[in-house]
């Protein structure tokens, strides 16, 4: 096991899928764990569910966060350029998601856990675009 894949969190998943070639299978798969335990703990109101999420949605979030920032500082010459990026782009995060949930519950009060989905529908969207990026690097 190399330096890299120590630090991106390769051992976690390792078991999982031994036959997976690249990376982005394990950016893939924590961000679909990301989606499922952050829908979990907003939809989902068993005490044990809500504990169980909250370590996976945990561990998604760190090893997403680390192996992200490692690898957009790791690449090409301008290593803070790539990490002022990544930074700007977890703000851009941080702002949306509530501002996000907090659009549709001014616009549908009325329904039951509008937010939750509004959210989980906007993780989605980015799941979307990393499998666009992905595919236009690949060129398909």
């Amino acid at each position: 096991m190399t330096l890299r894949q120590l630090k991106s969190g390769y051992f976690v998943i390792e078991g999982l899928n031994a036959a997976a070639t690249s990376y982005y299978f394990y950016y893939l798969f924590f961000f679909v764990l990301l989606v499922a335990s952050f829908a979990a703990l907003l939809l989902i109101p068993h005490f044990w569910v809500l504990i169980a999420a909250q370590i996976l949605f945990g561990g998604a979030v760190g090893l997403i966060y680390y192996s992200s920032l490692f690898y957009s500082m790791d690449l090409g010459e301008s290593k803070s350029e790539h990490g002022g990026v990544h930074e700007a782009a977890i703000g851009l995060g941080i702002f949306l998601g509530p501002a996000v949930g907090a659009v549709s519950l001014r616009l549908l009060p009325q329904q039951a856990n509008s937010e939750a989905w509004a959210v989980s529908g906007l993780l989605l969207l980015g799941l979307g675009l990393l499998f666009a990026v992905k595919s236009k690097r690949k060129g398909l």
